[in-house]
């Protein structure tokens, strides 16, 4: 325990220990069950507007005249559309009389859909209807047409001007509009495109020390090992550290190595210093504290201090295997709080430091966006990976403008090639 900590709450439901509705929900619903699960219905390849109402149809709490009546809203139960039934969810969407044309004309009898010990939603969710259009599946289908018949009911109650469609033309209508959708996502999938990034173990600059940290947490035993390695700019080995702690969760494990990794750095005087670790929150929470870790953080935030505020740096797990090795040997210490500090590298660490020194890469294909907010915490890969791109379009540029010296050229024909991180 450190000195003059306050006690912080911890909220029990969440494993960060932060209050979230969420886990109330949670909570209701496990003492709550229902004979149906609808939580499939979050997982569908459908809008998030039609996931919603579908939500509100296995609940039955569409806005139906039956369903407002049950509020004492109006006085009137009846279909506005047919006046001929008690205006149900199940009315709507499966029995009014151009819905049921609709389904008939698809050879389906809602009767037997509506009218079963299961919930019609579930029934009509396991059929597998072919519908001839190529690439469009019944799943894909059934959340559109259940949607448009909706706003179809809306558009005849609402505007007077607007007439009932005929069962035809609104299901070309659902066709038409799932095929867009299916069009849009794919191209959406195509278009989250990834770059490799070349993944190694960077030296600090000349008379600077670089400090690695890493954490390992071993949930069935709630305990922890942490671990870290300082090394000079020439990639040789300092010290080590590992240790054996209890612990509760793998970011606050992180933390720990983290603040021991700068303790220890104080105590020897690696100064100056360039610090990694390869979890983000680390470098999050220092920015924006985090409630369960504030002791911790402060005490981190006071010993960087004394250090000159050095560079904090996120790196890929890939170059970060010194660390990770010796945080596993921490966990491997028979003592709790037994901490071992190596004035050499142990033998079986030897290759891993071997090969950072000797600069031995690997390759991992990232997305644009991770690569950008990678780049805003100091990532050293994704930033070369930068400048090598800003190198070579500056390249292309002085080639271009060096073998057209004597030519008069249309600007617009000059290729550029834009910056992937800003």
């Amino acid at each position: 325990m450190r000195e003059n900590a306050c006690d912080t709450p911890y909220w029990g439901l969440n494993s960060n220990g932060i209050f979230t509705i969420k886990s109330i929900q949670n909570l209701l619903a496990s003492n709550n069950k229902t004979d149906y699960s609808f939580q499939w219905i979050w997982s569908l390849n459908t809008l998030h507007k039609i996931k919603h109402f579908l939500w509100l149809c296995s609940h039955n709490r569409l806005p139906t005249n039956s369903y407002l009546h049950h509020l004492g809203i109006i006085t009137d139960p009846s279909c506005p559309i047919c006046h001929n039934a008690v205006e149900s969810t199940t009315h709507t969407l499966l029995e009014c009389h151009l819905v049921k044309k609709l389904w008939l004309d698809m050879g389906l009898n809602m009767y037997h859909i509506a009218n079963t010990h299961s919930h019609w939603l579930h029934n009509l969710h396991n059929l597998d209807i072919p519908l001839y259009k190529n690439k469009i599946t019944w799943k894909d289908f059934y959340p559109f047409a259940l949607w448009y018949i909706w706003l179809q009911r809306n558009h005849t109650v609402f505007r007077s001007n607007n007439p009932m469609t005929t069962p035809s033309t609104l299901f070309q209508l659902i066709m038409v509009r799932v095929s867009e959708f299916k069009h849009l996502s794919t191209a959406s999938a195509h278009d989250s495109s990834k770059i490799d990034i070349r993944i190694l173990w960077f030296p600090p600059p000349v008379n600077f020390y670089k400090l690695n940290i890493d954490g390992a947490f071993i949930k069935k035993d709630q305990t922890g090992g942490l671990g870290g390695v300082i090394r000079d700019s020439n990639g040789s080995w300092v010290f080590g550290f590992c240790k054996k702690i209890i612990a509760f969760s793998h970011t606050l494990v992180e933390l720990q190595a983290f603040e021991l990794g700068l303790q220890l750095a104080f105590e020897r005087g690696m100064i100056p210093l360039e610090i990694e670790t390869d979890l983000t929150e680390v470098i999050e929470f220092l920015h924006h504290s985090h409630p369960i870790y504030l002791s911790v953080l402060d005490s981190c935030r006071s010993l960087l201090r004394r250090l000159g505020n050095p560079m904090v740096r996120h790196h890929f797990r890939q170059a970060n295997k010194l660390a990770d090795f010796l945080a596993k040997e921490g966990c491997n210490i028979s003592v709790i709080n037994y901490l071992v500090v190596l004035v050499a590298p142990p033998e079986k660490a030897n290759i891993i430091l071997r090969a950072d020194k000797d600069g031995v890469s690997s390759t991992r294909s990232i997305s644009l966006s991770t690569c950008t907010k990678l780049a805003t915490l100091g990532n050293l890969s994704v930033m070369e990976f930068d400048n090598h791109i800003n190198r070579n379009a500056s390249n292309i540029v002085t080639t271009t403008n060096a073998s057209n010296n004597n030519a008069t050229r249309d600007a617009n024909s000059i290729i550029s090639i834009p910056l992937v991180i800003s």
